[in-house]
């Protein structure tokens, strides 16, 4: 006697393929913009320094700069350092590049057991359900930090590039 098991429909893969795209595009994505927020934080704090330093002042003042705009230039960055919170925002972006990195590895195997025969439809519809709730959190704490499409659509590339060669 042998048991039939339900195969994944074809939408049901589909929708797995674009689950496994999305979380590799946004794993990239969020990691790059951890890198870009830590690099911004460096060049703003490496700035403050050099402008509240004596040696800034002095060597502007050889310019014939006087210390008043340098006082003036070194508050407007801290200002806008402490606006933009760089530093919180490379902490968070790297936070949600590591939660969609799990999901992202989860599809993987999804994707490889369905590959495999080895997982029936209800299965793999139980699963992705239940990443899609893991991924509800995410994107609501991500919601307020601006998205850059460039880069987005960038990682995309990269990720839908990367799925085709597996």
């Amino acid at each position: 006697m042998t048991s039939t098991v339900d195969l994944p429909s074809a939408d049901l893969r589909r929708e797995l393929w674009n689950a496994r795209v999305e979380s590799d595009m946004r794993q990239r994505y969020f990691s790059r913009m951890a890198q870009r927020a830590q690099g911004w934080d460096r060049v703003f704090r490496v700035a403050v320094f050099f402008t509240s330093s004596a040696t800034g002042v002095t060597a502007v003042s050889d310019l014939g700069l006087g210390p008043a705009l340098f006082a003036f230039v070194t508050a407007l960055l801290v200002a806008i350092s402490f606006m933009l919170e760089f530093g919180s925002v490379a902490m968070k972006h790297t936070g949600f590049a590591v939660a969609w990195s799990r999901i992202h590895e989860e599809t993987l195997a999804l994707w490889s057991e369905s590959e495999r025969g080895a997982l029936p439809h209800d299965e793999l519809r139980a699963a992705l359900r239940d990443i899609h709730r893991r991924i509800e959190p995410i994107d609501q704490q991500s919601i307020p930090h601006r998205v850059n499409t460039k880069v987005l659509t960038q990682c995309f590339e990269q990720a839908e590039a990367y799925a085709f060669a597996g």
